[in-house]
């Protein structure tokens, strides 16, 4: 990768040097390092100095964003390889992870007493929503104003996927809710084996949005047969209907044995028009693994109409 670092000199002058692609190798890093810096009389820093201050002239920062997503002995050798050029070579890293503990189970002791770690770390999501409604909301510096519905909505989101978030980074044996259900001999193979559960994550993901993608089409279709009944037992909106289901299992509700009531009631005309409808919500979305629903509902409407012309025919014969 390209490297360029910006220096200033003793006279105030800003200097960068930039160097191209290649592979480096730590004594030429060292080299490159003193020619840039021009250091002349290098010191080695005591362990537990680690600001930039202690140093004649300014370490290297390497900064790693996701340090869990980097294999672990190669951190470790690289670790290992900067202690051994730290005199000549002064390196800080900034690293980005989940927990202020995962570093021991990361690394050895023999790694992790080569580092001389400083921890700190970001605002909770609470902290960061209070902070966003001070420096935008709550001033009139911005003419930008909400109501309290929408205010509402927007912290509900906001709290609601950062906690999310945030369960899942710090609980990471959240997993073990699943695998305790599984077979003793799956148990093991998860537990042990990370390419495993990876794969086994990565199914029961997609397996969740096949499901998503069938409850909402199965979704419409109940809205598209409920929504035009007498006082809407599931009610009028499909926003209704949704809430209603994430609530109870609609089918054992009195509001479902009610719509069932009232389908029967129908006349064949309605009841064809409704099914027209919810032929239409499966042949629109681009989504085919309820292709079977979609083949039903033609079928019933092709016995619908068999039935007007065997009707239509015996009315001929009879006259």
């Amino acid at each position: 990768m390209n490297c360029c670092v910006h220096l200033k000199s003793k006279e105030g002058e800003s200097v960068q040097v930039t160097q191209r692609n290649t592979h480096y190798l730590m004594d030429s890093l060292s080299s490159w390092y003193m020619t840039v810096t021009q250091k002349t009389d290098p010191k080695m820093p005591s362990k537990k100095r680690t600001t930039s201050s202690q140093w004649q002239s300014p370490p290297v920062l390497a900064t790693l964003k996701d340090m869990e997503s980097f294999a672990t002995k190669v951190l470790q050798d690289f670790i290992i390889i900067s202690s051994q050029h730290l005199h000549e070579f002064p390196l800080i890293l900034i690293v980005g992870i989940a927990t202020s503990i995962i570093n021991h189970r990361l690394f050895p002791h023999a790694v992790s007493s080569l580092l001389c770690i400083e921890l700190f770390q970001f605002l909770s999501c609470k902290e960061h929503l209070t902070m966003v409604l001070n420096k935008l909301l709550l001033t009139t510096q911005f003419p930008f104003k909400i109501n309290e519905k929408v205010l509402q909505v927007l912290t509900n989101i906001f709290l609601l996927q950062l906690s999310l978030l945030e369960h899942f980074c710090s609980q990471p044996l959240s997993v073990l809710r699943y695998v305790e259900k599984q077979a003793s001999e799956k148990q093991v193979v998860l537990l042990t084996s990370e390419r495993c559960l990876k794969e086994e994550t990565q199914l029961l993901l997609e397996n969740l949005h096949v499901y998503h993608m069938n409850y909402f089409l199965v979704l419409r279709c109940v809205h598209k047969f409920t929504s035009s009944l007498p006082k809407y037992p599931l009610g009028r909106q499909i926003r209704e209907l949704y809430r209603t289901c994430l609530e109870k299992n609609i089918r054992n509700s009195e509001e479902y044995a009610s719509v069932l009531q009232l389908l029967k009631m129908l006349a064949k005309d309605e009841l064809m028009t409704i099914l027209e409808k919810c032929f239409e919500v499966f042949i629109s979305s681009c989504e085919k693994h309820l292709g079977s629903t979609a083949k039903r509902i033609q079928e019933f409407l092709a016995q619908f109409q068999s039935f007007d012309e065997t009707k239509e025919v015996e009315d001929a014969s009879g006259s």
